[in-house]
């Protein structure tokens, strides 16, 4: 796939601590499907993420910003704030911010953006990718092998609990009615001044009204569902023993909210096989080889693997560590619920919220 032959400019903006296994797959993904421009946000990082970013830097491939986080802040809104006021986010037709575990997978043509974009209406402002979580696959130890291709056991697609099985991600038009980044959708501008955005969803010729119409609705529960030609894998666990460095690292927009085996039990869902994303794999691996043959990215890469290794082997060798291991191993897979009790769970979700 020849990226410099696409006219239309899409904009990836990501946050990243302690990744480094990760990136290269991830980047790789995101250009094989038509990303044109790449910012990315480090903070705190021990591991040779900067390193490795600042080699991708200067080989052009992407942007790569280290922040300074005050304490107290989120590092991942704080990115978000800045992305917006970026050049890049001004000069780009499209935009999505994506953690470096999500994987958009389109099902139309090649499985690139292009050919989602293709697909909507010419007034389509917003495009909601709704997530798929995928489980470990029964895999417990870290390997250095692409993570789309050791897991490909998901939740199904018509999964309405628990309720993040519904969440979605948004790739849309920065020059529609919004004026900054959310982790899952863009902020929009005043209905009362602005028009409401066009939302695309499941249908690739309807108009989801709803997203417009409530602004802060991170769910796409309750809407008419149809085929999809997009989803957002969200391999949120990786391999068990990959689960401990993301446990020790904390999630970049919530540091309050543990990684524990809560947190496991509620996404590890191994319940079909979907090796859909299989699609885009033959552009993916030649960028992901065309990547590690520059110079200083294969060794950077490496450094962050025997880094992750290496941490594991600590981690494990502390009680802390070693008890959630072994709790990780123990604990079922999770459940789908039938779904008049998945809409009960649902209900009471929604009371919950309104007390807030």
């Amino acid at each position: 796939m020849v990226l410099e032959s696409y006219f239309m400019r899409i904009l990836a903006v990501t946050t990243l601590r302690n990744e480094a296994p990760y990136i290269v797959e991830w980047v790789a993904h995101m250009r094989a499907i038509g990303v044109t421009d790449l910012l990315v946000y480090t903070n705190d990082c021990d591991d040779g993420t900067d390193a490795l970013l600042a080699v991708l830097a200067k080989q052009g491939v992407l942007h790569h910003i280290v922040q300074q986080v005050p304490k107290g802040t989120s590092p991942q809104w704080q990115a978000l704030k800045a992305a917006w006021k970026h050049p890049l986010r001004k000069s780009c037709d499209w935009a999505v911010a994506c953690d470096v575990d999500e994987f958009i997978n389109v099902h139309l043509g090649e499985g690139s953006l292009h050919d989602l974009i293709a697909a909507v209406p010419d007034q389509t402002d917003a495009i909601a990718m709704p997530w798929r979580l995928f489980g470990n696959a029964g895999i417990d130890r870290f390997e250095d092998r692409p993570i789309t291709e050791q897991f490909q056991q998901a939740i199904p697609a018509d999964a309405m609990f628990p309720i993040a099985a519904t969440f979605f991600k948004t790739v849309f038009k920065p020059a529609g009615p919004f004026n900054g980044f959310g982790v899952h959708r863009p902020k929009q501008k005043d209905a009362a001044k602005h028009p409401r955005p066009y939302w695309i969803a499941y249908d690739m010729e309807q108009n989801a009204t709803l997203l417009g119409q409530m602004p802060q609705r991170m769910s796409l529960i309750g809407m008419a569902r149809g085929v999809r030609s997009v989803e957002c894998n969200h391999y949120s666990l990786r391999s068990a023993q990959s689960f401990l460095m993301k446990h020790a690292r904390g999630l970049p927009n919530r540091s309050s909210k543990p990684i524990d085996l809560a947190y496991w039990v509620q996404r590890n869902f191994n319940t079909e096989h979907n090796p859909s994303i299989d699609r885009s794999r033959r552009a993916r691996i030649a960028e992901m080889q065309r990547l590690l043959a520059l110079k200083d990215v294969a060794q950077a890469h490496q450094a962050g693997v025997e880094h992750h290794q290496n941490r594991i082997a600590h981690i494990l060798g502390q009680p802390e560590g070693y008890e959630l291991y072994c709790d990780i191993l123990m604990a079922a897979e999770g459940r789908i619920l039938p779904d008049h009790k998945a809409r009960e769970m649902f209900q009471l979700y929604q009371k919950l919220k309104h007390r807030e």
